[in-house]
């Protein structure tokens, strides 16, 4: 202990702890010297400062140049002594530019601006300048003092960003492909021309709608990680409920990584993550994609169409020629009973008729095509519905038919056969539309409903036709049967479809109260066997 009072150097605090002394105070006769060294001081900062100072006369005459003005004008301070600032100028420089400085100045003001200026060797270079006017007691500007630098390097890079920047806006703008930027809080901070366009024809916004369809979150897309991420992804948005999208876009992000601009991050840089979205309307692709799957599909049905009608044709050929032979034999049996000798050259007449429809049984047999095995897997009849309208929309268009697709909205999947059920279909749908030719045109409307009630699938089809009387309601289902009267065509379609029926242990039934026209219900139950068989596999 010293025994030091608190104010000979140090401080007593509450405590009564000493603390540190304050820092010394310099002398009185110290504090005098320093105005004393400010000349020299200020003088030596000029000097050595890194941008080119002059000092002028009133009239731009140079009294005083500094080491960097050297560096940069390559003018030796010997040399450009008494020469007017004049001597910097490029005769490039806007004469305006030259009036706004020296209004500035005669109004005692700082100018700070750009100037093209060329170094004693000629060669032009830009510089920044700040020019201030050194005023009297009076007021009256005597000197000015101006401070420039080099900026042609900088100003260089910055046009090549500028330009770089222009170009990227300008790809950015004008992409044919809808493009949006989105933040980590899920708002869209930038759209190009294609995408506020693809908003306006959609009637929503397409970033919104692509997320909500993919089950993600514009707000919680950081969080979803990798999920947020996707690739050549399409979506159909627009379309009745139910029914199918009217627009189909192709949808891929990217991260972009920016900084943090907040001043703390400065020193220690702050990555900021952004979502590019890019949506590409791919409609007219993937209309011709499906009308080239409807084309192939109208060839796969036409041709199990002709197999199927030609398999019932030859078997009922088949069948008609084992009648005939079937009458021979008993013929043949009543002959050989009565032993009459007047009777053999008839039984000899009759057993060449029984071989020929025996040898024409067996080639009708070898011409047989084979039976349909077609692949049974789970399908959406709804979508072999629309399939078969999509097949039979030009029809339906140039016959002025009005058509109400009412479906269910989700329907479980059915283990059955696609062609066949498409097949099916498509003859009900088509016998429809024969109908429906014989009626005005002003009269003709088309009705397809799918319904699930009971553990059943219902498909309706109703036309507005002439209908068919109830004594015939069940045998249009037979082969070679039309309800068409004088030069009406007998076919196989719904033959084939009451074998389709068959095969799939469903029921077809036509209802009889239905006026006007024709209501056919298909009920596929769910519970069938087959069914049950799918589930458990």
């Amino acid at each position: 202990m010293t025994g030091k009072k608190p104010g000979s150097g140090q401080r007593m605090l509450k405590n009564g702890a000493r603390a540190e002394a304050d820092p010394p105070r310099p002398a009185a006769d110290e504090a005098s010297a320093v105005p004393s060294l400010l000349p020299s001081l200020f003088m030596a900062a000029v000097e050595q400062a890194p941008v080119a100072i002059s000092i002028t006369d009133d009239r731009a005459n140079i009294l005083y140049t500094n080491a960097a003005f050297t560096r940069v004008t390559g003018y030796q301070r010997k040399d450009i002594i008494g020469r007017n600032e004049s001597v910097l100028s490029h005769k490039v420089t806007p004469r305006a530019l030259y009036e706004e400085l020296w209004r500035h100045l005669s109004e005692r003001q700082p100018w700070t601006g750009t100037l093209l200026n060329r170094s004693r060797d000629g060669a032009p270079y830009l510089a920044e300048v700040t020019i201030a006017p050194v005023v009297d007691a009076d007021g009256r500007a005597t000197h000015f003092i101006g401070m420039h630098r080099d900026i042609t390097e900088m100003h260089r890079l910055e046009r090549g960003l500028r330009d770089h920047m222009a170009l990227v806006e300008s790809v950015f703008t004008l992409a044919p492909v809808a493009i949006v930027l989105i933040d980590s809080d899920g708002e869209l901070i930038r759209e190009n021309a294609a995408y506020l366009r693809l908003r306006s024809e959609l009637g929503c916004d397409p970033a919104e709608r692509v997320f909500t369809t993919l089950g993600l979150s514009l707000t919680g897309w950081t969080e979803a990680g990798a999920l947020a991420q996707f690739k050549d992804r399409e979506v159909g948005v627009g379309g009745e409920e139910g029914g199918r999208p009217t627009r189909w876009l192709s949808c891929s992000t990217t991260r972009v990584d920016g900084v943090e601009s907040r001043p703390d991050a400065f020193f220690e840089p702050e990555s900021k993550g952004y979502l590019l979205l890019a949506v590409n309307d791919v409609s007219t692709q993937r209309r011709r994609q499906e009308e080239l799957r409807i084309s192939a599909l109208r060839a796969v049905l036409t041709e199990h169409e002709l197999t199927e009608g030609v398999r019932e044709t030859v078997n009922g050929a088949r069948f008609q020629l084992d009648g005939l032979i079937s009458r021979i034999e008993a013929l043949q049996g009543l002959l050989e009973r009565r032993a009459q000798p007047e009777d053999a050259g008839i039984q000899q007449a009759l057993t060449l008729a029984r071989e020929a429809g025996e040898e024409a049984t067996r080639r009708l047999s070898d011409a047989l095509p084979p039976e349909h095995r077609g692949h049974r897997s789970t399908v959406n009849l709804n979508e072999l519905l629309r399939d078969v309208l999509a097949m039979n929309t030009p029809l339906m268009l140039a016959a002025g038919v009005v058509v109400d697709w009412q479906p269910e909205r989700s329907l479980p999947p059915y283990w059955g056969d696609s062609v066949a059920l498409q097949d099916l279909f498509k003859q009900l749908v088509e016998n429809a539309l024969d109908a429906l030719h014989e009626v005005p045109s002003d009269a003709r409307s088309l009705l397809i409903r799918s319904e699930l009630r009971n553990g059943e699938i219902e498909i309706v089809i109703e036309d507005t036709g002439p209908g068919i009387a109830p004594e015939r309601q069940f045998k249009v289902f037979e082969p070679f049967y039309t309800t068409k009267a004088g030069n009406g065509r007998a076919g196989m379609g719904l033959s084939i479809v009451q074998n389709v029926i068959n095969a799939h242990d469903a029921l077809i039934w036509i209802d009889p109260e239905h006026t006007p026209g024709t209501s056919i219900h298909v009920v596929f139950p769910l519970s069938s066997r087959s069914q049950r068989h799918a589930a458990d596999s």
